[in-house]
C-alpha cells in the first residue's frame, strides 16, 4: 500500500523539526542545569523580602493605600446622546384684524353689523364664521369680538357708540 506524498513529507519535516530542536538546546546550554538569572542590586524598599537559590534577594514594591473612588466602577453608561427635551412650536399668533368697521342696522330685537375686509362687505352676526378662522363671539354696542381658532386668541374690534335714539341691541 502506497501512501500519499503529502503525509510522507509532512512527517518527514516533522522529524527534521524534532531533530533541530534537540540539537539546538544541547548546544546552546552544554550543560543540562539550568540557572536562575541574576538581578541587579535594587536600593532598599519596604515591602516583604524573598530570597531565591542564589541568596539573592528580592524584595516587593510598597504600595500606597487605595484612596476613595471619585465614582462608581460599576455603574452604567450609555454611548447614546442624551435626549433633547422636544422643542414646542410656538403657537400661531393671530394676525392682524382684516376687518374694518361699516356700520350698523337694528332689526327688530336685534342688529346687524356691516363689516369690510378688503373689498368684501360682510354682515355679521353673533355665531357666525368668517374665512373658517373667525368666529364672531359677541357684538356689543360699542365693540365686536372675534375669536382667531387656529392660536384660540380673542381679538376685538371697537366700533362707534350707538347714535343717540337708537335701540341698544338685546
Amino acid at each position: 500500500m502506497r501512501r500519499p506524498p503529502r503525509i510522507v513529507f509532512l512527517t518527514a519535516a516533522l522529524a527534521a523539526l524534532a531533530l533541530w530542536v534537540v540539537l539546538d538546546s544541547r548546544s546552546r546550554t552544554g550543560s543540562s542545569e539550568m540557572t536562575a538569572p541574576v538581578l541587579p542590586a535594587r536600593p532598599a524598599m519596604q515591602g516583604a523580602a524573598i530570597a531565591n537559590a542564589d541568596g539573592a534577594r528580592l524584595e516587593l514594591p510598597s504600595r500606597s493605600a487605595p484612596g476613595a473612588l471619585k465614582q462608581d466602577p460599576f455603574r452604567t453608561e450609555s454611548w447614546r446622546p442624551a435626549a433633547q427635551a422636544p422643542r414646542r412650536r410656538p403657537a400661531p399668533v393671530a394676525p392682524p384684524l382684516p376687518f374694518r368697521y361699516v356700520g350698523r342696522v337694528y332689526v327688530g330685537a336685534g342688529s346687524m353689523v356691516f363689516i369690510k375686509q378688503g373689498a368684501k362687505l360682510l354682515v355679521i352676526r353673533k355665531g357666525d364664521t368668517l374665512d373658517g378662522n373667525y368666529l364672531v363671539e359677541s357684538v356689543g354696542p360699542t365693540e365686536v369680538v372675534f375669536l382667531y381658532r387656529p392660536s384660540r386668541t380673542r381679538q376685538t374690534l371697537r366700533i362707534g357708540a350707538p347714535l343717540e335714539g337708537a335701540r341698544p341691541a338685546s
